[in-house]
């Protein structure tokens, strides 16, 4: 459908909206729900029909009920429509054995309940039937009976085993009642489905290091380039022969290895410590959550400085014990806030960045913020690592005392103002993706996990996004300070080169991350045997079982009873 032509359509009134499901909403939406459609009937808006389906018991709850012209109410069947409808499919024994329920003959009534019932008839053996007393036990043997009987026909495809499917719907089904919810989406699923600790341990451990260790080797790639390559004159040649020196290459290792210690050692304390460090901020309320500064950015800001200071002083020890200590804690503490930051803004839930929106005016304000924190606390920090620079240098030479102090704090100085220079454009261009370029939820999904999928074409295109304008840039920078050692062949290269780590790093870090997160998730469940590993192929398999319908992208189970009855079931998971 175009865009222009429906949008033409509703400006035109020429639609019958039909509004399905009121009270399927949650419950303290439905009576405002109620409010902002009776909003919209007011004349001035809307003057043709409108269709609004719901259940009678929850509608007859709400103190505001909808401006409506008419209703219609569908009537459960009679006790003697139950019979004649048995009767004509054969099932007269059955209709013996319900009719002495009360709750079955009730159920009996519902449309979708009696097809249960007349579906299921040739699993059902009468005299058990008969044997069982009670209604929940009857009605618990009805739905065995309808699974296996819709389980039993054909497929065109390899079916799972039996047993597998029963305990992938019991999984699915424990899930929608625990978040108090009808309709499941593949891309909603949360870290939070994990509820075992180890699970947790290793979720956190596997996707926060491997985000780590993804944006070390980006950062790293791109910062050497920032920095030696404008100090250097950008010169291609030098370049490369510091790419290929050895001790280079086993500094290049460091940095990956130390980006892998400090994300495992970031996850793992997410996993142990995260939710008491948010339990306790919430508990005392001492953190708005609009503000830029939420409950999650200052969980991961302390996690990243105990983080960062634990995986320093592993690696200062290596070097020596004074110097290699001191740097190493510096380091560690630097890039633990620094890196705590950005898992910050990428946060704990799995948002998928399903159609990117822009903001000029949260562009702006993400930039200036950048710059800021990107410049005054390393400056601060250059002046504390020069000042203890400059003491360390001159113990042993107390006639120069002064002068080692003053050369360690200019030193410390110039560090801070240079590395804040380049972290302050690198995180003012984070913020600025952050606010600036934001994500919103495709409000009608039609193909299953559609918002993972969406979130891997935007990851693409926002990369590519980013390399065109940041190569153009870092071309024309290196063309006016080029030393006469570069060729204009080399420059280009070193401009592609740059670029594409900058896409790739704000590519990911903005649509990439959710996906990554998804995917490791996904195995872990997997793993422990909760879902298939082809899920979507498995819920439209049970869509055509007759055991889900499918909305849209989402699945819901056919009946709430039969949800209920799934998730009752209990069986040995890995």
């Amino acid at each position: 459908m175009r865009k222009d032509i429906a949008k033409q359509w509703i400006n035109n009134q020429e639609i019958l909206p039909i509004l399905d499901g009121l009270d399927e909403l949650a419950a303290e939406r439905q009576e405002l729900c109620v409010q902002k459609i009776n909003d919209f009937l007011r004349p001035e808006n809307w003057i043709n029909p409108l269709v609004i389906c719901s259940r009678t018991e929850e509608y007859q709850r709400y103190q505001t009920l909808l401006q409506l012209n008419n209703s219609l109410e569908l009537c459960p069947f009679t006790s003697q429509q139950v019979r004649k409808y048995l009767q004509k499919t054969d099932n007269v024994d059955l209709w013996d054995s319900i009719s002495q329920d009360e709750n079955l003959t009730e159920l009996a009534k519902t449309p979708l309940l009696l097809n249960i019932i007349v579906l299921s008839a040739q699993e059902i053996s009468v005299p058990t039937w008969q044997s069982i007393k009670s209604s929940k036990e009857r009605l618990a043997y009805l739905f065995d009976a309808y699974i296996h009987r819709m389980l039993k026909g054909h497929y065109k495809d390899k079916q799972p085993q039996h047993k597998n499917i029963k305990l992938w719907l019991s999984w699915l089904a424990q899930v929608l009642i625990e978040e108090k919810s009808t309709e499941f989406l593949i891309e909603r699923m949360q870290p939070d489905l994990l509820k075992k600790k180890f699970d947790k341990i290793i979720y956190n451990l596997i996707a926060w290091g491997v985000i780590q260790w993804l944006f070390s080797g980006l950062i790293l790639g791109l910062v050497d380039g920032l920095i030696f390559g404008l100090v250097d004159g950008f010169s291609f040649e030098l370049i490369n022969r510091r790419m290929l020196t050895p001790g280079l290459v086993d500094g290049l290792i460091l940095v990956l290895v130390f980006g892998l210690v400090l994300g495992l050692i970031l996850g793992l304390m997410n996993a142990l410590i995260g939710k008491q460090i948010v339990d306790k901020f919430q508990r005392n309320a001492l953190i708005n959550s609009q503000r830029f500064f939420n409950i999650t950015i200052i969980k991961w800001l302390i996690l990243g400085l105990i983080s960062g200071l634990f995986a320093g002083l592993i690696a200062g020890l290596i070097p020596g014990l004074i110097d290699g200590l001191f740097s190493g804690l510096f380091d560690g503490m630097f890039v633990g806030l620094i890196f705590g930051l950005i898992f910050g803004l990428i946060g704990d839930k799995i948002e998928a960045i399903e159609t990117l929106k822009f903001s000029f005016h949260k562009t702006l304000r993400g930039l200036i913020l950048g710059l800021i924190w990107g410049m005054v606390p390393l400056l601060i920090f250059g002046l504390i690592f020069g000042l203890i620079f400059g003491l360390i240098s001159g113990m042993n030479h107390q006639e120069m005392l002064i002068n080692k102090m003053f050369y360690g704090l200019s030193y410390g100085l110039v560090l801070g103002l240079v590395l804040g220079l380049v972290l302050g454009l690198v995180l003012g261009v984070i913020f600025m993706l952050s606010y600036g370029m934001y994500g919103v939820e495709i409000e009608n999904k039609t193909i299953p996990n559609e918002g993972i999928w969406q979130a891997v074409k935007n990851t693409v295109k926002l990369s590519v996004l980013i390399f065109f304008p940041s190569t153009i840039v870092i071309f024309l920078i290196q063309l006016i300070i080029i030393s006469s050692n570069s060729s204009l062949n080399e420059v280009l290269i070193f401009s592609l080169v740059s670029g594409l780590f900058l896409g790739l790093f704000l590519g990911i870090f903005r649509s990439g991350t959710p996906v990554i997160k998804h995917f490791i998730l996904r195995i872990i469940l997997w793993s422990r045997g909760y879902i298939p590993w082809n899920y979507a192929k498995f819920l439209d398999y049970c869509t055509d079982r007759l055991l889900l319908q499918r909305v849209g992208g989402g699945y819901r189970f056919i009946h709430k009873l039969l949800q209920d009855h799934f998730a009752q079931m209990e069986f040995k998971r890995n």
